[in-house]
């Protein structure tokens, strides 16, 4: 979790591309329609949002994960 960040966008990696996938306002998202026994690449993107404006972090997190058998 980044102190101060008002969420999260939630990417995921298909192909060559970064899809979003969601926004999440704490430090859990859930994917759906995932395949079982597959490795996936994510990225999650801090944002802020104050007085309606809404600032997103140059930096992202990128991880993998793998669903189980």
């Amino acid at each position: 979790k980044v102190a101060g960040a008002t969420g999260y966008v939630v990417y995921r990696k298909v192909g060559t591309k970064w899809v979003r996938m969601g926004v999440t306002k704490t430090n859990s998202y859930t994917y759906k329609n995932l395949k079982r026994n597959t490795a996936y690449n994510i990225a999650v993107r801090p944002y802020k949002t104050y007085k309606g404006v809404t600032d997103y972090s140059v930096k992202s997190t990128y991880g993998t994960i793998k669903t189980l058998k």
